[in-house]
């Protein structure tokens, strides 16, 4: 079976994912950006595959440990902050934006105002794994836009809030994608892949990370 979430696309460089949870409304925080309304969910302990060969996707250190950098905003970066303790002290981490940030002497933490689809076009090239935007909507937009991001992964929770940030920015920037896997979690949780449609992209292009 294929792990999909240690395994990564391979397209000759490192892979930029969005993944990250959305209400049914489309929003991924509230509008003073409080994540407040995902902490509550149940651990899981099954799920039923609805599409694809998936393995449990929700299953976090699975994923974090197929990321090599993370990309986020200043917003994103600053909720973070405000934890008790930074949660990825041992991953590079990019955080874009024009202003100031206290950083906390964070050793793996650059900030940087380069062109974000710049940026993560870099990014690629020198990684090999996956590049994980974190959020928010605005730099996801962005980067929608610039035509970097290679898969979605979205791991959709039963709560509507009404407003907040939306898992997008508004922009111009239709494109297609392929729904890859879907699994349902016990808990209520619903988590689909997406895949960016690319002309002559074959399943085998994808390498489980077991063969890496």
């Amino acid at each position: 079976m294929r792990d999909l979430s240690c395994g990564r696309i391979i397209f000759g460089m490192g892979t930029c994912c969005y993944y990250v949870a959305v209400s049914i409304d489309g929003f991924i925080a509230k509008a003073d950006d409080s994540l407040d309304w995902v902490r509550h969910i149940p651990q899981h302990n099954s799920f039923s595959v609805l599409g694809g060969e998936a393995v449990d996707l929700f299953e976090y250190h699975r994923f974090f440990s197929s990321v090599d950098v993370l990309v986020m905003g200043r917003r994103t970066f600053e909720v973070l902050m405000s934890f008790m303790e930074f949660p990825y002290p041992d991953k590079r981490v990019f955080v874009c934006t024009r202003g100031e940030v206290d950083t906390r002497d964070l050793a793996l933490v650059t900030v940087t105002n380069e062109d974000p689809v710049s940026l993560v076009d870099n990014l690629k090239h020198e990684f090999k794994n996956r590049i994980w935007i974190v959020g928010g909507g605005g730099l996801a937009a962005t980067l929608m836009k610039g035509g970097v991001i290679d898969e979605i992964i979205l791991t959709l929770v039963p709560t509507v809030l009404g407003s907040g940030i939306r898992l997008f920015g508004e922009g111009n920037f239709e494109q297609d994608w392929e729904r890859k896997e879907l699994v349902a979690l016990n808990n209520g949780l619903t988590q689909i892949r997406f895949q960016k449609k690319r002309k002559g992209l074959r399943e085998s292009l994808f390498i489980p990370a077991s063969n890496l």
